[in-house]
């Protein structure tokens, strides 16, 4: 699925997180937070809740540590990846099926973390 896609607009910048989002041309976004875990336990407990709930997040093998694709049903879903002490969140809202989401947030989520 190729997408034009606008330049990122930042969203949020605060010293344990970050985050932007990018417009694409026709509808949709695309959103993109970065966050430095502050407390001991923070990832182990977000993915301990994640798989307790197998009907909206599927674990997606092969990028970072963990990673978690979020079905947020007809709205988009989110690749949430854990990786040392980063969580990253790529989100994709009103542009296909979370279906046939999985391998182009996989795509962005790849650069993202070739960045650290």
């Amino acid at each position: 699925m190729a997408v034009a896609v606008r330049s990122g607009e930042p969203r949020l910048t605060i010293k344990s997180a970050s985050a932007c989002r990018f417009a694409l041309h026709g509808g949709g976004v695309i959103a993109v937070v970065v966050r430095r875990s502050e407390r001991p336990g923070w990832s182990a407990e977000e993915i301990s809740r994640m798989l307790s709930h197998p009907q909206r997040f599927r674990e997606i093998l092969g990028i970072g540590d963990r990673s978690f694709l979020f079905d947020m049903m007809e709205n988009g879903a989110a690749l949430c990846i854990f990786r040392g002490d980063c969580y990253v969140q790529v989100s994709a809202f009103h542009i296909a099926q979370p279906s046939t989401l999985s391998p182009a947030l996989v795509a962005v989520a790849r650069k993202v973390l070739r960045r650290f």
